[in-house]
């Protein structure tokens, strides 16, 4: 009975209750100490009758309270954030993790060795020097009776021989120096700044390089600069970077070879005739080539270059010189062309000096303006084309679509001058720009295409020798739906057992193909224009596609059709049947635009649109019919807007500021886009002009665009 709680009548515990209300009360000590004496001996009585019969409840079992835990913790200094220092942590006496733990620190980060309980033992050792690094601990043992952050790793620069770099400065810039010049030197170690002053040839770092006797590799930075009323410009460094590791047998030494070359560029140009395939070259016509510099920010010409009145590989440099920085974005643009002749410039022109690191020199073709019979003109929309199969597959040779055709959202212009752009959006990562010539016979029926701007391709060499014949290169241009597979249909049409997919031509130099049996159809009352051309064998099979292109409906007095602006670089269609609208274009940085616009009444002759993504749904398949066409395979490929017409490129640099693309990409970081005001002027033909706005008042420079029709 011992030990055991006892619950006593329910009596007892009223009578309790009312001895401590009355000692609260204020009761006599006697009248307490009475009841007290009845309470303890009636107490007694229960607990003897009721020792056997009435225990407790409560039998859960208990549960230990968690030992208490602290932290262990330090930090390390003289060290890089490249090379990191091995630490073991032994700890004793420890429930949690008792034994050995190895763990890895940089020099950016705090030493942190998790928690252990209250009273163990921990000892810290190095178990691997950091290449390059001798390194000590502090405050390494102890017991851990609260949290420790006293843990100190230092470490410095262990027997590896160390070396001086020395970045030489060009004797123009020696001799005058501009304002605010400065060499930076960046390295795992930390960075450095000397000021050189006038006449210094040369400026040697206190911060040292070395050769590290195994990876990772010494790597080192050399920027230069200056600064003028708050402008940083960027200078020509050569050899900026470099990376050292010791070589067994090799000789190390202090690095010399860097130069800042200069702070100030030139932009220049080399004009040349681009004949085509098997033409002969010609002179320049009369009058000369006048080229300007434009800004792309203003849209103002900052500078002209002197007249060119003969071609040649010698480049004529524009006058001055120009400094690097963010806003010194230029596009090279034609003024004037020789007599009788058009000109164009490769990769739209652009001569941006944002990320510069050399001068500029852009590059001009020019070729004959075509006869009037061997002039293309308008904008086409290519279908999903037919196919024509050699041996082997299911569809019939010459077999093509049932109409009417699906359309894709790849278009292309032709311009009466002999120059051609093709904007593609058939996937979002392959969006992309090719501009150049075409040339036209249609008495044998034949089209080719001279490429000189090719976006999403492997860049041609336009510096020299053209490329060899035979050189494969990826550009949308030169690829075609082609049937690889018999496993998905063609977008799921009964009868055909081909899927969709894409393929390379091989173009001869410098960027040629060559389609046959062109035929090119006016368009009738309520009709589109249409071309076909068969295009000439693939890279890796004997495939021959055909396309087939017809122009996008136009509607007078409604910005529903196709448009191109005064200068034949850009083209925009709209379609406001199936709300998307399509811009590509090479003035500056060759770009492409390709989103859906929400329009209040796309039938009225101005208004407003807002550009909205594809999770809208009008970015999917487009149809043309109402009964239940299944679409070109096409869906999902999502909204594009780059600046540099090309989303894979990840080599190319972000241009601050770009200026050249269609309106409506210019976004607040707060706000949605303002609304982009659109206005047509009926004529013959029709012009549309886009206005940028910014809270409903207008920014930028409107782009004006004329109705294009083959007719």
């Amino acid at each position: 009975m011992a030990g055991e709680p006892v619950v006593g009548s329910p009596g007892l515990v009223i009578e309790l209750l009312l001895i401590t209300r009355k000692f609260f009360w204020g009761t006599s000590m006697n009248l307490l100490n009475s009841r007290t004496t009845i309470l303890a001996a009636m107490l007694g009585t229960a607990a003897m009758a009721g020792c056997d019969s009435i225990k407790s409840t409560d039998e859960s079992p208990t549960i230990a309270r968690p030992a208490a835990t602290v932290v262990i913790n330090g930090s390390v200094t003289g060290l890089s954030a490249t090379r990191p220092i091995e630490l073991q942590i032994v700890t004793t006496n420890n429930g949690l993790n008792s034994g050995t733990k190895t763990v890895s620190f940089r020099g950016t980060e705090i030493l942190k060795f998790g928690a252990v309980e209250v009273g163990a033992g921990y000892t810290i050792t190095i178990a691997k020097n950091p290449v390059g690094r001798a390194c000590t601990i502090a405050n390494g043992s102890g017991t851990a009776t609260a949290n420790v952050d006293n843990v100190s790793v230092t470490c410095i620069p262990d027997g590896t021989p160390l070396y001086s770099l020395t970045a030489n400065i060009a004797p123009a810039l020696s001799a005058a120096p501009p304002e605010g010049f400065a060499v930076t030197l960046t390295t795992e170690e930390g960075s450095e700044t000397i000021s050189p002053t006038m006449g210094q040839t040369s400026v040697t770092f206190e911060l040292p390089v070395y050769y590290p006797h195994g990876l990772p590799t010494f790597n080192y930075t050399v920027t230069a600069s200056n600064t003028v009323g708050g402008t940083t410009n960027k200078c020509a460094v050569t050899n900026p970077t470099g990376s050292l590791i010791h070589v067994d047998g090799a000789t190390e030494t202090d690095v010399t070879n860097v130069t800042v070359a200069s702070c100030l560029y030139t932009i220049s140009a080399v004009a040349q005739y681009a004949a085509p395939p098997g033409g002969a070259p010609s002179a320049m016509g009369a009058g000369g080539l006048q080229l300007g510099l434009r800004s792309q920010l203003t849209g103002e010409i900052v500078v002209q270059a002197p007249v060119i009145n003969a071609y040649g590989a010698t480049a004529v440099a524009f006058p001055g010189t120009f400094p690097s920085n963010s806003s010194a974005l230029y596009e090279v643009v034609v003024q004037s062309h020789p007599a009788g002749q058009y000109c164009i410039v490769q990769g739209g022109g652009m001569a941006q000096l944002v990320t510069a690191q050399a001068n500029v020199t852009a590059q001009v073709r020019c070729r004959n303006v075509p006869v009037e019979a061997n002039q293309l003109k308008g904008v086409y929309q290519l279908d999903t084309p037919p196919i024509q199969e050699v041996t082997g597959q299911d569809v019939p040779v010459g077999a093509v679509l049932p109409e009417p055709r699906v359309q894709t959202r790849n278009f292309i212009a032709f311009f009466p001058n002999g120059t051609f752009i093709y904007g593609t959006h058939h996937a979002t990562a392959t969006a992309g720009v090719e501009h150049g010539f075409y040339s036209y016979n249609p008495g044998a029926s034949t089209l080719g295409f001279q490429v000189w701007t090719d976006t999403n391709g492997n860049p041609l060499d336009f510096s020299g020798a053209a490329p060899p014949t035979g050189t494969t290169f990826s550009g949308d241009f030169l690829t075609a739906f082609l049937p690889v597979s018999r496993t998905a249909g063609i977008s799921g049409r009964a009868g055909y057992t081909e899927a969709f997919s894409f393929t390379t031509f091989r173009y001869g130099p410098p960027g040629n193909v060559t389609a046959t049996n062109v035929i090119k159809t006016a368009g009738a009352a309520g009709m589109p224009g249409r071309l076909s051309m068969t295009f000439g064998t693939a890279s890796s099979t004997n495939l021959n596609p055909t396309w087939t292109l017809t122009e996008p409906v136009t509607t007078p007095g409604q910005i529903q059709g196709a448009w191109t602006d005064a200068e034949n670089k850009r083209v925009f269609v709209y379609n406001r049947t199936t709300f998307y609208g399509f811009h590509a274009g090479v003035n500056g940085a060759p770009n492409l635009q390709d989103a859906c616009f929400t329009i209040l009444d796309a039938t009225v002759a101005e208004g407003y649109y807002s550009r909205r993504g594809g999770d809208t749904g009008c970015m999917g398949a487009i149809t043309t019919t109402a009964g239940g066409d299944p679409g070109d395979g096409l869906t999902n490929v999502g909204t594009v807007d780059v600046p540099n017409a090309t989303t894979t490129n990840t080599t190319a640099p972000l241009i601050p500021g770009f200026a050249g693309r269609l309106p409506g990409a210019i976004t607040n970081s707060v706000l949605s886009p303002s609304p982009i005001r659109f206005k047509v002027v009926a004529g013959n033909p029709d012009t549309l002009t886009i206005q940028n706005t910014l809270n409903d008042n207008p920014i930028g420079a409107p782009v004006v665009f004329t109705r294009t029709t083959t007719y």
